[in-house]
């Protein structure tokens, strides 16, 4: 009436639809408060942010840039509607209880309760309120600075159950993947996300991020790892964990498993420089600051002779002599004070050599896991259903998989699907198969697979010996499908020996020194 929408109902329910609004209306723009500051009239967004910004700013706190607007506006349309004569705060005790046990929430909340009664002295809310409200934003805001800690008083932080979910996790991860969390920097910052994940979802509290929207493609095997951690959360809560709680989980294995990573990439370096303390120093001061996470110098010698590289086992020689000395370890000619040029010249080496490794890696041990036996093409499935029963039958068939494998398969999908963009990548969660192998379908008509649709499925399954592999395979299958124009060529094969062909081309390109 007169260009006004009045709404009818209970405050909890106006409050909820117009939460939805300012949800829908973030997700269409950037992460920016003026965007939405029209929608509601008489509080300044930006003065709550102010507010929220300097009582964690007191007690050494951070926050996301998303997570703060998100509690901005639900702050914000709390202190609305407790203008209106109507209005009751709400009280669960049981929210405050947990609550209170994240560190530091009674300093922090009692700071913005006295700050914003200060600003909106009119308005009707209580502590209990500003606590209940406070829930999910606490779950996503850390310490500045977190001191290392032994177990023990971890395990006292975090509570029993969290510790115990932690540990299952840390010791199936390593087993499944071979991936190695166990970094105390990570278990406690993941420690404390665990604990507050559980409190979120024991109170039905999901998080909404339009920044997490793509890190399921862009990080396809940090995300396959935290499916998995998810599996292991699903089962102690009984309960499904969302996309965006998995995505969540997907940051912290990410910054991890990236130093994991660096580090099992650092090349054996050899130098062959003068025998001058002041030019050994310069240089490898140089090289540490350049490729500290790259290269490791194993041994330094003034001769670039045949007896010193039958001797020294490395990756790469580094070396300010020239010589006709012909030998397969790649070998860098740089000046005795190190240019620009040369540091690009390092680095092109470095790169080569780590692709010539994992071409490698993919013609002397992958590429017996593919199989022209359950290789598919030129199919006409539709549902994600079908294509899961067609191969985990074959594999069965052919003795490449047990009995329970199909279930298996069943079970990852139900934790997240196992779509990435138009190509789904299955795999068991737990345990091992007697056999490796990959199960290749590929069709030109769109299955119908979780939210989505795909047009090539690989189903994978690893036995013990080969667990090592994981990444590699992983990597092996997201790099052709990130590759335009190997993607577009897969998507054409017609027999096994094409698509055979087209994993070797496609891993050596670029690879040549």
């Amino acid at each position: 009436k007169n260009d006004a929408i009045i709404l009818g109902g209970s405050i909890i329910g106006k409050r909820q639809l117009m939460l939805d609004i300012l949800e829908n209306e973030l997700k269409m723009n950037t992460f920016d408060l003026m965007t939405i500051q029209n929608y509601i009239e008489g509080i300044q967004l930006i003065e709550l942010q102010e507010i929220i910004i300097a009582a964690l700013k007191k007690e050494n706190y951070t926050i996301d840039k998303y997570s703060l607007i998100n509690y901005v506006i639900h702050l914000a349309v709390r202190l609305f509607f407790s203008q209106s004569e109507n209005y009751k705060p709400e009280f669960h005790q049981t929210e405050i209880e947990m609550s209170q046990a994240v560190l530091h929430i009674d300093q922090i909340v009692n700071t913005i309760y006295n700050d914003v009664k200060a600003h909106y002295a009119t308005a009707y809310f209580s502590k209990e309120d500003i606590y209940n409200i406070s829930v999910l934003m606490f779950s996503r805001a850390t310490p500045d600075s977190i001191e290392v800690m032994n177990l023990d008083e971890i395990k006292k932080i975090i509570g029993d159950e969290a510790y115990t979910i932690l540990n299952e996790i840390l010791v199936s991860v390593y087993a499944t993947y071979s991936v190695n969390l166990y970094d105390d920097n990570f278990i406690f910052r993941f420690g404390l996300h665990l604990k507050n994940l559980l409190l979120r979802s024991r109170q039905h509290l999901k998080i909404a991020n339009a920044s997490l929207n793509g890190i399921k493609e862009t990080f396809p095997l940090v995300f396959a790892i935290a499916v998995h951690i998810a599996s292991i959360i699903n089962k102690c809560l009984d309960q499904r964990l969302s996309e965006e709680e998995i995505s969540f989980i997907a940051l912290y294995v990410g910054i991890i498993s990236e130093e994991k990573k660096i580090g099992s990439r650092t090349l054996r370096c050899a130098l062959i420089i003068p025998d001058h303390y002041a030019i050994q120093t310069a240089m490898i001061r140089r090289l540490e600051h350049h490729f500290k996470n790259s290269i490791t110098v194993e041994s330094m010698g003034p001769d670039l002779s045949t007896a010193f590289i039958k001797e020294n086992s490395v990756d790469l020689m580094i070396t300010t002599f020239q010589t006709e000395i012909v030998t397969s370890v790649p070998i860098v000619y740089v000046n005795q004070i190190l240019t620009n040029q040369d540091i690009n010249h390092i680095q092109y080496y470095i790169d080569n050599t780590n692709k010539l490794k994992a071409q490698n890696i993919i013609r002397t041990q992958i590429l017996r896991f593919f199989n022209e036996h359950i290789f598919f093409t030129r199919q006409n499935f539709t549902k994600r259903d079908q294509v899961i029963d067609f191969i985990c039958d074959s594999m069965f068939s052919q003795g490449l998989a047990e009995a329970e494998f199909k279930s298996q398969i069943y079970e990852h999908e139900e934790v997240c699907s196992s779509s990435y963009g138009g190509v789904a990548i299955a795999h068991p969660l737990s345990g091992v198969s007697a056999k490796s192998s990959i199960a290749v379908l590929i069709q030109h008509q769109a299955i119908e697979w979780g939210y989505g649709k795909v047009n090539m499925v690989f189903i994978f399954t690893l036995k013990e010996s080969d667990k090592d592999l994981f990444s590699n395979v992983f990597n092996l299958i997201t790099d052709l499908i990130q590759d335009k124009q190997s993607l577009n060529l897969l998507l054409n094969v017609s027999s096994f020996s094409e698509f055979v062909e087209l994993i070797l081309n496609s891993s050596s390109k670029n690879s040549a020194i």
